[in-house]
């Protein structure tokens, strides 16, 4: 644990001096969450570390994390203010780590091996479904969807890996929205074999607009649709599987379905840190499980 801390730690700080130089950086709400007492508190990689390692070591909520960084990591943050100013440093970072993300999917898709890539999309569920009327944190954002599995209340996280898990590309949508809504975005940067279930089949005009940008979207088929493939197709089809369980790790192992957030800016800052944690999920030589050329 103790050479992970630190691993993060220079992964996460090496990557912000490098955005520091990017145009996005001077767009960004300045960092100065400490205004009054001291001056004194930790720096914006340190917030970002924290914040990651209280994913990865699967804490409840933001002040667990505080809890055991003041009890069991206070050598390495001898700087670390009380609760509600590390609150107020979590919620700041929180457009930062937008920005992580973002880029840490142009490293994976920089140096992503193969042509053949899998699109999927989960349900994000923010509260049970006899609890939707009395829901207010998200009231206006989120909306009613239906899965194969039933109907939830919340949002959509749509995504595309590689054959390796590496998260290629995300967006967020309001858990009605189609999931072919959101390909143009999607696709953004890629091309290749994309491979999806029945919820991608397109008309022949937008599938022959995707074609003509080098993408070639193959999906499954619907249960009252003709069902001729050749056993390479098949196979295929069946590794689509790969995006699944990057909902099992995001959803089972970085607990990235939550209902405890008390705002919508709450709730997002958490969705992107375990997002941001799930490059982080293992270490090797310092490195997170990306592609090891980065």
């Amino acid at each position: 644990m103790d050479n992970n801390i630190i691993e993060i730690y220079f992964f996460v700080d090496e990557l912000m001096k490098a955005l520091s130089k990017t145009p996005f950086w001077g767009k960004l709400p300045k960092w100065n969450p400490y205004k009054k007492g001291k001056k004194k508190g930790l720096s914006l990689s340190e917030v970002v570390t924290l914040n990651i390692i209280g994913v990865l070591g699967h804490f409840s909520n933001l002040k667990a994390v505080h809890r055991n960084a003041a009890f069991c990591l206070k050598s390495y943050f001898p700087k670390l203010p009380n609760y509600e100013n590390f609150l107020k440093a979590t919620n700041l970072s929180f457009p930062y780590t937008i920005l992580i993300v973002q880029a840490l999917l142009n490293l994976c898709r920089q140096y992503s091996n193969g042509s053949k890539k899998y699109i999927d999309s989960t349900p994000l569920q923010v509260c049970k479904n006899r609890r939707i009327s009395r829901h207010k944190v998200c009231k206006g954002y989120a909306e009613r969807g239906k899965t194969s599995i039933g109907w939830f209340y919340g949002f959509k996280l749509h995504g595309i890996c590689d054959s390796n898990g590496n998260l290629l590309s995300i967006t967020f949508t309001p858990g009605n929205a189609d999931d072919r809504s959101v390909l143009d975005l999607l696709f953004k940067g890629l091309h290749g074999i994309i491979v999806g279930d029945a919820g991608y089949i397109l008309k022949k005009e937008a599938w022959k607009k995707y074609l003509n940008k080098n993408i070639h979207l193959f999906t499954g088929v619907r249960n009252n649709m003709k069902k001729i493939m050749t056993f390479d197709q098949h196979k295929e089809l069946k590794k689509r599987e790969i995006i699944e369980t990057v909902w099992s790790v995001l959803k089972g192992n970085l607990s990235i379905v939550y209902s405890l957030a008390r705002s919508v800016t709450g709730m997002f800052r958490h969705f992107f840190y375990s997002i941001t944690a799930y490059f982080f999920r293992y270490m090797k030589n310092g490195q997170p499980l990306i592609e090891k050329k980065i």
